[in-house]
């Protein structure tokens, strides 16, 4: 009697799920099926109907498994944990490379096709910066809390204590560690072959008869560029290389260029861009100044497979696939999850080299915006 009086004073359907699953997480187990519903329905003097749409509240938070015929399970609660994707910088301006959201994109679809719950944190760190530790108040809350069965981490650094919170509690993270700046936290990660990129880039080049190399970047390191150019013939002028702006910066690709076009009365003959946002900025100032590419310049750059990056001219491209690297943090990420090995907690996906030169995607719309400038 107590329990039906009390029932009729609330809303029936809420009412009834949320007592349903206090009752479940303190008394039953995993696998531990629940009685029948018309027994469950006498017991709170609820029409069968009633309780049938609390039932399906909690399966749909997944505390449930409702087999038809056969009852209605408890799921392992751990089960019932979302993975979350973690993104430190906001993918939505449009300063920040497609990268990020076409990976958290890729990844979160992987990851619900295998059975998992996910849940995508975003934040809010502009173009230009870059956050040390997740500034998200829903993913600290969730962390404290234990909610979370796993953690993909992209788009963010680790030098404070977040991740070592995550590992105290037993939550496997995967993250993206970008060697080229100097960072590598994680204990398992999947990197771009950065170590590669500028190697591939000047050997292309020199192939192509190209000796006044320049290359834009960010944080290149004047002694390991020296040594390469070496290595390949190359002459290397001291401020030929820059990298001294962030990429996500407004107009960085542009001042860098510009930095390095007017730098010598001699010009380049031969580019490389290790950013695809730098791209960006340089191609609009190549049109204004009117260079000829691959004529004058031969140009090879970063860029992201199907991120649809406008190509006002040919350029050979050193593509990074984000799909490859969502495959390779949600496979590692679903065997920690599980306890399964995992053979290599480190694994590079290497850049494509793409020198179809006929591919010149949305030329007149630039040229036009440019001319309207």
């Amino acid at each position: 009697m107590t329990e039906k009086k009390f029932l009729k004073l609330q809303t029936v359907h809420e009412r009834l799920a949320d007592t349903l699953r206090e009752e479940i997480l303190a008394k039953y187990k995993p696998g531990g099926r629940l009685p029948s519903v018309n027994a469950l329905a006498e017991r709170f003097g609820v029409s069968p109907l009633t309780l049938r749409i609390a039932l399906v509240t909690l399966s749909e938070e997944g505390l449930l498994d409702r087999r038809p015929g056969s009852g209605c399970y408890v799921k392992d609660r751990q089960e019932t944990k979302p993975i979350g994707i973690l993104v430190g910088l906001d993918v939505f301006q449009q300063g920040i490379s497609p990268f990020y959201l076409r990976v958290t994109g890729l990844l979160r679809d992987l990851l619900e096709s295998k059975g998992q719950r996910v849940r995508v944190y975003i934040g809010h760190t502009p173009p230009g910066e870059w956050p040390q530790a997740p500034q998200i108040p829903d993913f600290t809350e969730d962390c404290k809390a234990g909610r979370l069965l796993g953690l993909a981490a992209l788009g963010v650094g680790t030098h404070q204590d977040w991740l070592q919170k995550l590992q105290r509690m037993h939550v496997p993270v995967v993250g993206i560690d970008f060697t080229a700046f100097g960072q590598r936290a994680f204990d398992h990660c999947v990197n771009l072959d950065y170590d590669q990129f500028l190697p591939q880039a000047t050997r292309y080049l020199v192939e192509q008869g190209r000796r006044r190399i320049a290359s834009l970047g960010w944080q290149q390191a004047h002694g390991s560029m020296k040594r390469l150019f070496g290595e390949h013939g190359v002459e290397f002028r001291e401020n030929w290389i820059c990298g001294n702006v962030h990429p996500g910066a407004i107009g960085a690709g542009w001042e860098e260029f510009r930095e390095v076009w007017n730098a010598y009365p001699e010009k380049p003959d031969g580019l490389i861009i290790s950013d695809d946002m730098l791209f960006r900025d340089v191609q609009v100032g190549i049109l204004e100044l009117g260079i000829r590419v691959p004529e004058d310049l031969t140009i090879v750059t970063h860029a992201n497979r199907g991120a649809n990056m406008l190509f006002a001219f040919p350029v050979a491209r050193l593509e990074c696939d984000p799909g490859a690297v969502a495959e390779a943090m949600g496979d590692m990420l679903l065997k920690l999850v599980n306890k399964e090995p995992v053979p290599d907690a480190q694994v590079t996906v290497p850049f494509k080299l793409v020198t179809d030169m006929r591919e010149t995607y949305g030329a007149a719309r630039l040229q036009a915006a440019v001319s309207q400038a």
